[in-house]
């Protein structure tokens, strides 16, 4: 993939430039964010490049990613279409989010078929996470042989090649997963003693911070069912002391997690329309582990479509791709057809936009479908538009203008003023390529629209008003 970097020379510029402002690895440290031990992997070149982690070394140095943009390397030719560079951790870390989500809510099998596609080097501290994946996949599978040796081998890769993978907090997962193996089988104490070593190498500072709630309620239903219920209590005790690991999040929490996640997708979307991609895909990321985490899978939906048209906007059309396909894993489970309707429009406009033709008409035409069948007249609008300018850009003149005659029907009929401007434009370039006269009347409504518009926007007054929607999910139910 591309964009990897020296790490060994990258270390060695950092650890150069923290001595020259004569600041300890200490020093460089964030809690919750960054810790001593990610810094000290940074400098000694072990550590798989963050771009976010180096980010916050970096500001801390007064330095910026073009310092050290020397210490790049690149080894991998994208995507075809692919304009804006992805990195090799970003493509993987999706690739692994998406794996997880499959394994957890749409099966084993299928998520085993995904891990099989990546091809990470024998020596990548990646291995762990697909040791670990492949232990969940077993898990499920409740083939306790295998998932029992893939989580003991990821334990053992951690301690003897990649200790940098402890902020991962990895190895407490494992821990955990094998508690509840032993608890599946009645071990209830060996139970009790994966989960104190889960709870023993859990980091603060590292990542899943959600592991230390859910060991701590594993270890009151051992302690249950052992009908040791001091033991129970001191655990419940502890659990309610916790900070929410969801606080670096700046709203309030809801005792509800479909608000939550409501939230968490509004966030998203609202941050990406602002220009602010990278903290709206954070917001996305994080719903996607808590929808994950209670088998929220309409929700899981919501935010890998979000997700993926944040990409796509970026233009990191594969990551975009990775996102659709996830959540198009979930289309059984969807009750909200809109929905579809949407994210095969997203997905038709992806492969637009790499010149997959076929591909795209197929889309929109799942699309306008989804639409028809529950009559969402927006949404069939939007799809059919989309349609008739894929035609459109392909020399398809005849088969767009039926199609955007259909759509202006529509958006005339429901008021949709946007969608009738883009309409009679749309529509007067497409008649006027196949010398059709009518295209005089489209292109006449269009500058009449405009006029008007501009009018307004000159004399004053109330505006027309505007039926355009974006998409957007449906208030939550009380």
């Amino acid at each position: 993939m591309n964009n990897q970097w020296d790490r060994i020379e990258l270390g060695k510029f950092l650890a150069k430039a923290r001595k020259a402002k004569r600041k300890r690895q200490n020093d460089l440290a964030i809690r919750g964010k960054l810790s001593v031990s990610t810094v000290c992997s940074y400098e000694k070149g072990k550590q798989t490049i963050n771009e976010g982690h180096l980010s916050l070394i970096l500001q801390q140095l007064d330095l910026t990613l073009e310092d050290v943009s020397r210490f790049r390397q690149s080894s991998f030719q994208p995507l075809e279409n692919q304009t804006v560079d992805t990195t090799e951790e970003e493509e993987i870390r999706l690739r692994l989010i998406s794996v997880e989500n499959i394994i957890s809510l749409v099966g084993a099998n299928e998520g085993l078929k995904k891990l099989a596609e990546l091809k990470i080097s024998a020596d990548d501290p990646i291995q762990v996470d697909l040791l670990y994946l492949r232990g969940k996949a077993y898990s499920k599978k409740k083939n306790w042989k295998k998932a029992h040796k893939n989580f003991f081998d990821a334990i053992q890769l951690i301690n003897q090649k990649h200790p940098d993978k402890l902020e991962s907090n990895l190895k407490t997962t494992c821990y955990h997963e094998l508690s509840r193996i032993e608890h599946l089988q009645n071990n209830l104490h060996q139970a009790i003693k994966y989960s104190k070593d889960a709870l023993k190498y859990f980091l603060s500072e590292g990542e899943r911070q959600y592991l230390r709630k859910l060991v701590l309620i594993s270890q009151v239903i051992f302690n249950q069912k052992l009908k040791n219920w001091e033991g129970a209590q001191l655990k419940l005790e502890e659990i309610a002391s916790l900070p929410d690991e969801r606080a670096e999040f700046y709203f309030p929490l809801s005792e509800s997690n479909e608000i939550n996640l409501n939230i968490f997708e509004l966030n998203a979307s609202v941050l990406a329309k602002i220009n602010k991609r990278t903290l709206a895909i954070q917001y996305a990321l994080k719903g996607i582990e808590m929808a994950r985490l209670d088998k929220m899978y309409e929700r899981s939906f919501e935010l890998f479509t979000t997700l993926g048209s944040i990409y796509m906007e970026s233009n990191k059309l594969n990551l975009a791709q990775i996102c659709f396909e996830t959540a198009l894993k979930l289309e059984k489970h969807i009750q909200r057809k809109y929905l579809l309707a949407y994210i095969y429009t997203q997905l038709g406009m992806l492969y637009d936009k790499r010149k997959e033709i076929q591909l795209a008409e197929d889309a929109f035409k799942e699309a306008v479908k989804y639409s028809r069948e529950i009559d969402d007249a927006y949404w069939e609008t939007e799809a059919l538009i989309s349609l008739g300018k894929c035609y459109v850009e392909h020399g398809k003149y005849q088969q767009s203008a039926s199609l955007l005659k259909k759509a202006l029907s529509l958006a005339e009929q429901h008021a949709f003023t946007d969608q009738v401007e883009r309409l009679n434009l749309l529509l007067g370039h497409c008649l006027d390529a196949t010398d059709d006269p009518q295209f005089e009347k489209y292109a006449l409504n269009f500058f009449r629209s405009n006029v008007k518009k501009s009018l307004r926007g000159v004399i004053g007054g109330e505006d027309e008003m505007n039926a355009r929607k974006n998409n957007v999910g449906d208030p939550p139910e009380a």
